[in-house]
């Protein structure tokens, strides 16, 4: 029996018998190892309900409230759990990872020291430790805790990552390079490493060695902004300009345009003299600048030093950019459709619905209760639970170079020269932070998971032995009222604005109208 048999089955037990505890509890462990969260929760509330008193129940309340990122509702399962069980490792150290995601940081040290006490070679623990003494600038403990997890597992290049990362803040700098380079040697697909190690030997002055890790990062993560400003700057600082281009010309293909784009083709502008095109690269990057992460008052004070003699009028975007322009048009005709996704799911797809004509079923979000997620047989197959620690403790660093308070709307009103030097410093100078780590987390779009609590609540008053109410009926009953909910969202977005189809039936007016003109002409 495959996985959405074995679905259907359980799904039709608890159908036919909503006191099937055992049947109710396989199906809520097999919808979080699947990824409805919302489903899991609500099937584990309504078995602890009637089991007041089983830690398991709680702790795995605690998973599904943690991948809804409900940590305070995660903190208060985790304790339950751990009060009915005070020697189980695993339900102390997700309770000390609810800790500290809840921002309570020494208590989620006492509890990872608990489950270290518990079990004295786990791995997972001393990395969490070492990444809690790292943040309070402890380096020589976080290095211990750190050295201390890969010795126990050498594979985790996680370790290695933030061993590197703490050696750099502490500046040990050889020391660091080679942790970057195991990391490398265990997952050499790590872009994050490719970059630290770029910055490092930009930072040295080693600006071919620089270029090469910077390269490789963005071919390993084409998405890499950090890294095409980077590598950018550095072409420029060796006069490079092709390759300076060129890494912009792929900025804008894999990113689109943006203010960073605009910024730094400004610069070649500036080098070559022409400041014309590097005024009006200024303009772009300040009309973009919702995407623009260098200093944006740096930039302001960059446009306003330009000869106020240079008029950019009548400059467009493809007297700048004509030959990128150019080079995406025949890019785009020349690429070949993209057959990636059915080839990587299509094999799965077609295995599931051969072994099962009816697995479309599981798809259906009104019988999972489920708003938002596409839940066909495919997805089924290929939804993997989230390891905890990465989903808890990996997360980007971000730095928000712009300053507080906002800026004023009015230009006129700018205090100029002397308020644009105090707030900024060389824009040419502004290089991208050190990562620090990179998120693991998945996001997840779970609707009304509070009203289903409440409704599991009101159910579980309902005698079991009583026979209590079908749950065919309970379901329709919460689709009516989703129903209900959606309705009320659509006339609300309909009081908003003028719909799609009401904006496309007027362009189908206009060119009406402009046929008939022609005709009377």
């Amino acid at each position: 029996m495959n996985d959405v048999q074995r679905f259907e089955n359980l799904k039709k037990n608890i159908e036919n018998d909503p006191t099937n505890f055992q049947a109710r509890r396989e199906l809520a462990v097999m919808c979080l190892d699947l990824g409805f969260d919302a489903m899991a929760l609500k099937h584990l509330i309504y078995l602890k309900n009637t089991f007041p008193d089983d830690a398991n129940l709680y702790f795995n309340i605690g998973i599904c409230w943690e991948k809804l990122k409900e940590y305070n509702y995660a903190l208060d399962s985790y304790k339950k759990a751990v009060e009915l069980r005070e020697d189980e490792p695993d339900f102390i150290y997700n309770l000390a990872l609810a800790y500290e995601n809840s921002g309570f940081d020494d208590e989620a040290l006492f509890q990872f020291k608990r489950v270290i006490c518990l079990e004295s070679d786990d791995s997972n623990s001393f990395f969490c430790i070492g990444c809690l003494f790292a943040k309070k600038n402890d380096y020589d403990k976080a290095i211990k805790c750190f050295k201390k997890a890969i010795e126990y597992n050498y594979a985790d290049y996680f370790a290695h990552f933030h061993l590197a990362n703490t050696y750099k803040a502490a500046g040990e700098i050889d020391k660091a390079v080679d942790e970057y380079k195991k990391v490398i040697q265990l997952s050499s697909n790590y872009s994050w490493a490719y970059f630290n190690l770029g910055q490092i030997f930009y930072e040295a002055g080693d600006f071919e060695k620089a270029a090469i890790m910077l390269n490789l990062t963005i071919e390993k993560n084409p998405k890499d902004r950090e890294a095409y400003k980077l590598l950018t700057q550095l072409y420029i600082k060796l006069n490079d300009i092709d390759s300076a281009k060129s890494v912009l010309n792929k900025m804008r293909k894999n990113l689109a345009e943006s203010g960073d784009f605009y910024f730094l083709y400004g610069k070649i502008y500036e080098i070559r003299g022409d400041l014309r095109g590097y005024k009006k690269c200024l303009e772009f990057a300040l009309k973009n600048e919702e995407n623009l992460s260098f200093n944006k008052y740096a930039v302001m004070k960059e446009l306003r030093e330009c000869p106020g003699f240079i008029d950019t009028s009548g400059i467009l975007e493809a007297d700048l950019f004509g030959e990128i322009l150019e080079e995406e048009s025949l890019a785009n005709e020349n690429e070949p459709e993209n057959n990636i996704p059915d080839a990587a799911f299509g094999a799965i797809e077609g295995k599931l619905e051969a072994k099962d004509a009816d697995s479309a079923q599981i798809g259906q979000a009104e019988d999972l209760n489920i708003n938002g997620v596409q839940n066909d047989s495919a997805s089924i197959a290929n939804l993997q639970n989230e390891s905890i620690v990465q989903n808890s403790l990996l997360a980007k660093n971000t730095v928000d170079d712009e300053p507080q308070g906002g800026e004023s709307d009015d230009e006129d009103e700018f205090d100029e020269d002397e308020f644009l030097d105090e707030e900024t410093e060389n824009v040419s100078n502004l290089e991208p932070p050190e990562r620090q780590d990179e998120s693991m987390n998945q996001p997840s779009d779970i609707n009304d998971v509070y009203e289903e609590e409440e409704e599991d609540e009101e159910e579980d008053e309902v005698t079991p032995a009583a026979g209590g109410t079908d749950c065919g009926d309970e379901e329709e009953e919460e689709e009516d009222g989703e129903e209900g909910e959606e309705g009320e969202e659509d006339s609300e977005s309909e009081g908003g604005g003028k719909s799609v189809a009401s904006a496309d039936d007027d362009e189908e007016d206009e060119d009406e109208d402009d046929e008939d003109d022609e005709d009377e002409e």
